[in-house]
């Protein structure tokens, strides 16, 4: 069977929802647990930093998905006006409302002298300064994470996640471009030249001394291997006789996946000393294969454990709200508890637990609210435009 993007895959839906609650794991206890006064509730948050590297899975299903569009369609006459015009209702939106929201938080926090939204907003709430036109700026334009990148600083916590995406933003301006002008025969080629430059371009930073972690996480071509990934991926699914051939290799995906995930844990525990310039591509590279090797399982072996574990209910109900929780999960974490403690997210006490969870719930109810009212009649809208 010719697979198309047209095809519903239960399992990519499972696969959002499920990472995305891990990501709010990450940032309500990880987060949290690394700004505590308490040593035991420090050590035993320290280790969920793991979570975030699911934002590779992210990735590789966005260079899956849309790179699979992009090639069923490359030939047609409304090619980059459909595509364009459908992301812009998918995506724009609801990113502005949570900006704008921020934007008026951040002066009703100054006006106000509203210390206990501090956390949140990140810069002093008595201060306003050139770099937060900065920040307005980047936010306003997709370009977050350049300014990271620059500063060495993820800036606002409420607007923090949004790195990822401007790198999909920026994905997505380039991608329509490679596709429709590269020769198909070609096209292979140049993805995989994508996938391995990423590594060697963050060794090459590392070793000219002008690096630092944030910039090695959030600028979009060293993500070229997660995306590309991704998009190699959607090329051979949709080849019958070359993805016959990876499904009698189920053995030889697990093998690399183990590969990689030992080299995560000597990288998370510390465990694994190499100099910066050769640590750091290896593991961003190896959690690239890594997740991208769970996508494979997820979609090559449907009567899997993984397939089946993916295909749970409310992995598929949140991963049809996922986008709105990733934006508005740290936002309504911060305003909680000003509200109820006037200060920084806390979960030392009982009292802080509870608003943490109550939190996580609210985020949630929020999210599905809006892909009710919001999202989904603007997805309805964007398939009016045909290719």
């Amino acid at each position: 069977m010719k697979h198309t993007y047209s095809e519903r895959i239960t399992e990519l839906d499972g696969i959002r929802g499920f990472c995305t609650l891990l990501v709010v794991v990450s940032h309500y206890v990880h987060l949290v647990a690394v700004q505590s006064t308490s040593p035991t509730v420090r050590s035993l948050g320290a280790p969920l930093d793991a979570l975030m590297g699911v934002m590779d899975v992210f990735f590789a299903l966005s260079g899956f998905l849309i790179g699979g569009i992009l090639l069923d369609v490359r030939e047609s006459p409304n090619y980059f006006k459909t595509f364009y015009l459908r992301r812009i209702l998918r995506i724009f939106p609801l990113f502005y409302i949570v900006f704008l929201a921020f934007v008026a938080t951040r002066l009703a926090a100054f006006a106000f002298n509203a210390t206990s939204l501090q956390w949140l907003i990140t810069r002093p709430v008595g201060l306003l300064a050139g770099q937060d036109a900065l920040w307005l700026g980047s936010y306003a334009v997709y370009a977050q994470n350049f300014a990271m990148a620059w500063t060495g600083d993820y800036g606002s916590y409420w607007m923090a996640p949004t790195w990822s995406l401007a790198v999909e933003e920026q994905f997505y301006l380039l991608l329509p471009l490679v596709i429709r002008f590269t020769p198909p025969r070609h096209l292979a080629k140049l993805i995989v030249v994508c996938i391995v430059a990423a590594p060697l371009m963050r060794c090459g930073i590392a070793l000219s001394g002008r690096s630092n972690p944030v910039l090695q996480y959030v600028l979009t071509p060293l993500r070229f291997d997660s995306l590309g990934i991704g998009v190699l991926t959607a090329m051979l699914w949709r080849n019958e006789a070359a993805w016959a051939r990876i499904q009698k290799f189920k053995w030889a995906i697990m093998l690399v996946m183990a590969v990689c995930f030992v080299i995560l844990f000597g990288v998370y525990s510390r465990k694994l000393n190499l100099p910066k310039p050769a640590l750091i591509p290896m593991f961003y590279f190896s959690q690239a294969v890594f997740y991208a090797g769970a996508l494979w399982l997820a979609l090559g072996f449907r009567d899997g454990w993984l397939a089946k574990f993916l295909r749970i209910k409310v992995f598929g109900k949140v991963g049809e709200f996922s986008y709105g929780l990733y934006l508005m999960h740290v936002p309504m974490l911060g305003l909680l508890h000003a509200l109820v403690f006037r200060a920084a997210p806390s979960i030392d006490s009982i009292g802080g637990i509870a608003v943490t969870v109550t939190a996580a719930i609210l985020a949630m109810l929020l999210a599905k609210a809006s892909w009710e009212w919001l999202e989904r009649p603007l997805l309805r809208r964007g398939k009016q435009f045909t290719y």
